[in-house]
């Protein structure tokens, strides 16, 4: 009986070591980790899912896991069916690799239908799990956690500012497919005044309404479908219109305006004078009616300000014809530009009087023409622009109309972007060969789109000849160096990355701190060893237990002798 019970403990070892394939390297294996990218998306995306600390394979024993999104939130103490019965497998049979990872793309799923529970997916928080297999048998329990957030879907709105009364187009994608759409803006019911009012089979439509009556700034345009709503920002400029717009001192002009503050006092000037002053209402508007000041001939500013907003126009006062001349006074070439110093993207209005009268004026920006526009009848024109990106410091902006030329001098700012902030705390540990994902948040400046420079080298100094990787021009506040950009990283080493942002008036910030990149080794023991120690156990524990079984033979045998004397 003690043979029987000793041969089945140690059939029972050597049952579990042939299970889980004992290797040491797996005892101070790090903790299971997974990472979905991106972390949301829509039905029918394809996302990555990475993970770290499994099960290895190795070369006598290949281990697999599977991946499954589900609605129902657990923990790595609960299991498949029993704890969670709504899910579906996005991935069956995942090799995981040497080192206990894996790295494998799926795509979201419209319907939960492999557990006892069906469901179809909808917008809110997702979670993926990851189970073990063994022996070709899924165990139910979970070994990794991470969320994914399913999200209605994507949209934009051509332009993204403007005045009242603008004609908006609104692309949507990732929608639900074949399904109504509503839009609101500020939550109140917007017309779609052509366009889409469904969503086709591809969960897309472009739809066109029209900006009401409001306020300046920020305003909501939603779109929704089945009680889900997607929201983009429109900002609303003021607009003001002033008529006539030229005139003999004494002529009456009215201002209309739209898109200014609600309820709020607007103070009109002409020239240096103040000619009205009147409230706006609840969505910005107002009317105002004043008479033109006894001034010279001339081009004249008109400044209306509500204390937050100040919209310009411009009114030329002529003088009465001289008898018996019919022919207006000749007025010099005058430029007005509403800045001379400013970021990138900055918006530009320059105005002129005095120009050829209904000819064409070219603005150029360091000898790139950025801007064209028509001269009425009187030689006036009006343009706008955007400054484009262009390093700081100055440059020549040069308006003409080939009889008359203006040249400017336009500042770009020189003020850096701020330090990036990093996400990946250090130092950062990793083994050799395996892909690394170097994180920091975005970097907002003046003037967009900013970008980063990155480096890694092999010491905190950073000198030029210890730089082993130099990124520039990066456009993600991200970079993952996988194994084609790590393989001169040697195991037991360390190594030192940092990175800065550099704006589009090529302003370079200050480097970020500098973070650690520890390489460790992975070692594991051959398979031939693990069995030749499994063996001479056995061997151990039976010589043991034989030595035990004569000793006890040996004192039986003994014991009669002991009563017969």
């Amino acid at each position: 009986m003690k043979l029987f019970k000793i041969l089945s403990v140690a059939g029972m070892v050597f049952f579990l070591c042939l299970l889980v394939k004992t290797d040491y390297s797996v005892i101070a294996q790090k903790e299971r980790e997974i990472l979905i990218l991106p972390s949301e998306g829509t039905i029918g995306d394809t996302i990555r899912v990475v993970g770290k600390g499994f099960n290895k394979s190795t070369g006598d024993f290949e281990a697999y896991a599977a991946i499954i999104l589900s609605s129902e939130e657990a923990t790595t103490d609960d299991d498949i069916d029993s704890d969670v019965t709504v899910y579906e497998f996005v991935a069956e049979g995942v090799l995981l690799n040497e080192n206990g990872e894996f790295d494998i793309s799926v795509e979201v799923p419209a319907e939960l239908n492999d557990g006892a529970d069906e469901e179809t997916v909808h917008v809110g928080t997702y979670y993926v799990y990851v189970c073990h297999y063994v022996i070709n048998v899924l165990a139910p329990r979970i070994s990794a956690v991470a969320e994914f957030d399913v999200i209605l879907g994507n949209i934009t709105i051509e332009p993204d500012r403007g005045t009242v009364g603008t004609s908006v187009k609104i692309i949507g994608t990732d929608f639900f497919s074949n399904e109504e759409i509503a839009i609101n803006y500020d939550e109140m019911d917007l017309d779609i005044d052509s366009g889409d009012t469904k969503t086709d089979s591809s969960g897309e439509f472009t739809a066109y309404v029209t900006i009401p009556k409001s306020n300046a700034g920020i305003h909501h345009v939603a779109v929704i479908q089945l009680g889900n709503e997607v929201v983009a920002e429109f900002f609303v400029e003021p607009d003001v219109t002033i008529n006539p717009t030229s005139g003999e001192s004494g002529t009456q002009v009215t201002v209309l305006g739209t898109g200014f503050s609600r309820r709020e006092n607007v103070v009109i000037y002409f020239g240096a004078s103040e000619v009205a002053e009147i409230p706006t209402d609840r969505v910005g508007d107002f009317v105002a009616t004043f008479s033109v000041p006894e001034l010279t001939a001339g081009l004249y500013k008109i400044e209306i300000d509500d204390g937050e907003n100040i919209q310009t126009a411009k009114f030329t006062i002529i003088s009465p014809p001289e008898l018996p001349s019919l022919e207006p006074p000749i007025m010099p070439a005058v430029i007005e530009i509403n800045r001379l110093a400013g970021n990138v993207g900055a918006e530009i209005v320059v105005s002129g009087t005095g120009f050829v009268k209904d000819g064409t004026v070219t603005i150029e920006y360091d000898n790139e023409v950025v801007a064209s526009t028509n001269t009425d009848a009187r030689g006036i024109f009006m343009a706008s622009f955007n400054i484009p990106i262009s390093a700081h410091g100055g440059h020549v902006m040069k308006i003409s109309d080939d009889l008359n030329t203006k040249e400017l001098t336009f500042t770009v700012e020189s003020e850096a972007p701020s330090k990036p902030n990093l996400l990946v705390a250090g130092p950062v540990v990793a083994e050799q060969d395996t892909d690394i994902l170097l994180d920091w948040e975005d970097v907002m400046d003046d003037s967009m789109p900013v970008t980063y420079e990155l480096q890694v080298a092999s010491n905190d100094s950073f000198s030029a000849e210890s730089i082993l990787l130099e990124e520039k021009g990066l456009t993600d506040s991200e970079y993952l160096m996988d194994s084609s950009k790590i393989k001169f990283l040697q195991p037991r080493s360390s190594y030192y990355w940092r990175v800065r942002a550099v704006d589009s008036a090529a302003n370079a910030g200050e480097w970020a701190e500098t973070v650690e990149i520890k390489i460790a080794a992975v070692t594991t023991m051959p398979g031939w060893l693990m069995y030749t120690l499994i063996l001479l156990g056995g061997l151990f524990i039976f010589f043991i237990w034989y030595r035990f079984h004569q000793a006890e033979k040996r004192s039986n045998q003994k014991e009669p002798r002991s009563q017969g004397e």
